[in-house]
């Protein structure tokens, strides 16, 4: 006994092709969030060895990948702050003042800009 071959449903073959389309964005996502998330923990290892402007390079990049990550932009504000590169800490500044932020991020903020006055 054969079954009768039924034609695919439209609807089917739609979600099919929305899958697949999602499925090929997210994976051409993955290469750059990896890369980002490299360029962060290499601006973590530059911070804690005092090399602030190899931090702030890497930071940037991971801002570029992230650029509503209030983590990231803190991260290459104090970076930059320490390096002494006057315009990006003070960009990221004005970045970070217009946003909620966390607790412990406003305290390493107000104790770095405290410790220079």
């Amino acid at each position: 006994m054969r079954m009768a071959r039924q034609p695919i449903p439209v609807g089917v073959k739609l979600a099919g092709v929305a899958i697949v389309l999602l499925l090929l964005f997210a994976l051409t996502r993955i290469p750059s969030s990896i890369s980002a998330a490299i360029a962060f923990e290499r601006g973590e290892r530059s911070e804690q060895k005092l090399q602030f402007t190899k931090a702030e390079n890497e930071y940037q990049k991971s801002v570029q990948a992230f650029p509503r990550s209030d983590l990231a932009h803190t991260r290459l504000f104090v970076a930059a702050y320490r390096a002494r590169d006057g315009g990006t800490a003070r960009r990221e500044f004005e970045y970070l003042r217009g946003h909620q932020l966390d607790a412990k991020l406003v305290g390493e903020i107000s104790a770095l800009l405290g410790s220079r006055h």
